[in-house]
């Protein structure tokens, strides 16, 4: 249906694949930024990034496991090592985790 009114109504089409292709914050008459395209901007940014994270961090993890002598290309749990061993490997990834949630909480507050 709605390809059929656009069709129908005829747009120039100049105009439409420019709108299609360049992308354009609102802005109101001072040239200022909009505060609600801000917003959006923001938000798609925020949503589409954050997940994508989230799943990079559980990987570089795996990674950084795989990439210790113990274990060879398999990984080992935490239960399955040494006491002393293991609470190095978990003090680092918490330091990891925490020292970038603590930069990215740090950035947006300077923002």
């Amino acid at each position: 249906m709605y390809l059929l009114v656009a069709l129908l109504s005829r747009p120039p089409a100049g105009e439409l694949l420019h709108g299609l292709l360049v992308p354009k914050l609102p802005f109101d008459g001072d040239g200022d930024a909009d505060g609600d395209g801000v917003r959006v901007l923001v938000a798609v940014l925020g949503t589409t990034i954050s997940p994508y994270l989230l799943f990079w961090q559980s990987a570089h993890r795996i990674e950084d496991l795989r990439d210790e002598d113990l274990g060879g290309e398999d990984p080992v749990p935490l239960e399955r090592r040494h006491p002393p061993q293991a609470r190095r490997t978990l003090r680092a990834a918490r330091l990891d985790v925490v020292g970038a949630c603590s930069s990215a909480t740090w950035s947006c507050w300077r923002s």
